[in-house]
């Protein structure tokens, strides 16, 4: 299940309104128009969250705060993707201080439900401070900085990367749902109001708000209905700053936001995509093809063997059957546009 957005299959069943002007159809259309669904996109992100769980009171505590630092390539249609990202944890505790700890560098290909891992960590601490983590690159895995462990493991039903519910659902059935099918497909009635010059769209179970003049998505909201009591907020995004791209309009800042059903919040995360880097349609780029450094020594628990890197041959070869996967539909879509 998705970390930041609940993906129950009964979520992607629920019929939710969409934003009009007065001539109603050609509203709704309008809007969709700039929700168009892509094969495949890739760009690097940054992703700031908080996790927080039930203290010892009952009451949501902070358990930690992170940064991640990725560049993700998608393919929707099975939800297959390459999603590359360091991981940076903040804790109260030692020994960081307070400051960012760099703990794991990720590399993950997934074929619809079966994922490939691997993660490689550095020898030695490193730590930044939160004006330098939210500048950060990826960090430089070498053999001199990160010798001394990694692993490759298989994860079955893997979960969604987190910044790809940006645009849609997994539901129970491990398909991708976007949501602006999910409004195409909405045969109920819906209302509309206009909240400090702000178009509300919204049904029992959704809300949407939309920019009245650029038709963008600005908010989306899900609620639970419990069989008894009063309905409760479960998740909301929110999205601005849009750029087109191959005649795309892509948010460039989003902000997830999950909710318990007392309304406390069990975790939320921005996400920040670097304009430049978004690639639509497009090829993987050659940066994704991760490898562990010469004399790693390497636990694979998909195989059941350890071993130390010997040369820099890639040893994850799921990358490249996905990147091949990505090449045929790319090539299948251009030959459908002659």
């Amino acid at each position: 299940m998705n970390t930041l957005l609940k993906t129950a299959a009964s979520i992607c069943c629920i019929v939710f309104g969409v934003f009009a002007h007065a001539s109603g159809v050609g509203g709704m259309q309008a809007a969709l128009q700039k929700m168009i669904p892509f094969e495949s996109i890739s760009f690097k992100y940054r992703q700031k969250g908080v996790v927080n769980a039930p203290g010892k009171d009952g009451k949501m505590e902070q358990q930690f705060d992170y940064v991640k630092v990725g560049h993700i390539s998608f393919i929707p249609k099975n939800i297959s993707y390459l999603n590359r990202y360091d991981m940076y944890i903040r804790r109260s505790a030692e020994p960081a201080e307070g400051k960012y700890a760099l703990t794991t560098g990720y590399s993950e290909s997934a074929l619809g439900g079966s994922s490939r891992v691997m993660a490689r960590h550095p020898n030695d601490l490193v730590v930044l401070e939160d004006g330098a983590v939210s500048k950060a690159d990826f960090y430089g895995f070498t053999s001199a900085n990160s010798i001394s462990n990694g692993k490759i493991y298989n994860w079955a039903d893997a979960a969604m990367p987190d910044v790809c519910s940006i645009w849609g659902l997994c539901d129970g059935s491990r398909r991708f749902v976007w949501y602006a099918d999910m409004i195409r497909d909405s045969g109920a009635d819906f209302s509309v109001m206009e909240i400090d010059g702000v178009s509300l769209v919204s049904s029992p179970e959704k809300e949407a708000f939309f920019d009245p003049k650029t038709l963008f998505l600005t908010k989306y909201r899900i609620y639970e209905i419990p069989e008894e009591g009063e309905k409760t907020l479960s998740s909301g995004i929110e999205y601005s700053d849009y750029v087109v791209v191959s005649g795309y309009h892509v948010p460039t800042s989003v902000k997830i936001t999950n909710y318990s059903e007392r309304g406390e919040v069990t975790g939320a995360a921005e996400f920040s995509i670097d304009p430049g880097s978004i690639k639509i349609n497009d090829e993987i780029e050659d940066g994704m093809k991760v490898a562990f450094p010469i004399g790693c020594v390497v636990v694979d628990q998909a195989s059941g063997t350890e071993y130390t890197v010997t040369n820099a041959t890639n040893v994850d070869k799921k990358e490249n059957i996905i990147e091949g996967i990505l090449d045929g539909i790319l090539e299948n879509s251009d030959a459908a546009k002659k």
